[in-house]
């Protein structure tokens, strides 16, 4: 019984530190700027208490040790490092560091020692949104995607504000059997075929209702 009132605890904190974000307004916006992110992240973490500051955009090495490293890997930027929008934020008891992948609606709550700051900056970004399964309302087989975009780290000439002007999208679609539950698996995995977006469809498809 003991045990499992430490998973139980454990699975509270784990809810604790994570929140969702409504981002679909930045979902076909070409460019994105920092104030626009902090927009909707500083709200939802105020509502939960905290107070925040310093949004910046940071590459960050995640340990083994973070409870949330499953989550963040999908989200590679240079050599499995993901690209983050963060922010520092607090309460009365506690400091964390605050970090929100573009698109991936989510924001965790990192501890020290759950992550290390790579020190690594470039002018161009890979940003990978997590992959998602998309029923094609077919009993036979269902789409497996990938939405991975780039984007150039810009700033205005007027008080050198940064945003990302997003550039090119290298989304990629694929059939798999409607039985896949996997979604890393079911997308290495595809078969039937795989569909690279034209760059027409740019910026067009995130909009669509997602099935979780």
């Amino acid at each position: 019984m003991e045990k499992n009132e430490k998973i139980r605890l454990s699975e509270e904190e784990l809810q604790k530190r994570m929140f969702f974000v409504d981002d679909k307004k930045l979902f076909n916006l070409r460019q994105i700027y920092f104030n626009q992110v902090e927009k909707l992240c500083r709200p939802v973490l105020e509502k939960a208490g905290y107070w925040v500051k310093n949004v910046k955009l940071k590459w960050l090495s995640i340990s083994p040790k973070c409870p949330f490293i499953e989550e963040l890997r999908y989200y590679d930027s240079f050599c499995g490092m993901p690209c983050l929008f963060t922010f520092e934020v607090g309460n009365s008891w506690d400091k964390y560091l605050a970090v929100y992948a573009l698109y991936s609606s989510q924001i965790y709550l990192l501890k020290e020692g759950e992550y290390k700051e790579s020190g690594y900056s470039e002018a161009t970004l890979r940003l990978n949104i997590r992959y998602f399964f998309e029923n094609q309302n077919s009993g036979v087989c269902k789409n497996v995607c990938l939405y991975a975009r780039v984007a150039d780290l810009e700033q205005t000439l007027f008080r050198g504000r940064l945003y990302l002007q997003l550039t090119e999208d290298f989304s990629v679609r694929k059939t798999v059997g409607v039985n896949e539950t996997n979604l890393l698996k079911a997308f290495n995995n595809a078969f039937l075929f795989s569909e690279v977006f034209r760059s027409s469809e740019l910026f067009s498809l995130t909009s669509k209702n997602r099935e979780k």
